[in-house]
């Protein structure tokens, strides 16, 4: 991410959220900055903007923005899937048809194993009720056991 302050980057948010509000209905209030990229800007701005920031978990990068191949980024994913992780993957660029069957497989293969699969606002309220502390903090999981 380029050199950005915490205004400018407020001001994208602002944008963003907008625009995001014009085709939804609904503003956001997650974030996750480009590249996971975590600094003093980042969360500052963020803060301001009352999103809550959103990083992936570590090791559940496959990579897929790569073409590394459906069954490496299977592997990738499955062999360090654990309760309470966000996984990494890319919609936009490149041909994205590894990561489309991949994540059809992967699922499957989870599933089998006994994982739910939740969005982050849903986790992030099934904490709240359960009055459970975040783990990893500021990473905030979407997988769950």
């Amino acid at each position: 991410m380029r050199k950005i302050t915490s205004l400018q980057l407020q001001e994208e948010i602002e944008k963003a959220d907008n625009l995001i509000h014009s085709l939804t209905g609904e503003y956001p209030v997650l974030f996750r900055p480009p590249g996971g990229i975590q600094n003093a800007a980042i969360f500052n701005a963020a803060k301001k903007k009352n999103h809550m920031v959103v990083i992936w978990s570590k090791n559940q990068d496959p990579k897929d923005w790569a073409n590394p191949g459906v069954q490496t980024i299977i592997r990738r994913v499955t062999q360090h899937a654990q309760s309470g992780q966000i996984v990494l993957l890319h919609d936009s660029g490149v041909n994205r048809t590894q990561t489309i069957k991949a994540l059809d497989k992967t699922l499957h293969i989870l599933s089998k194993q006994g994982y739910k699969f939740v969005t982050v606002s849903e986790l992030i309220e099934q904490h709240v009720k359960e009055n459970t502390r975040w783990i990893n903090y500021p990473f905030i999981s979407s997988l769950s056991k």
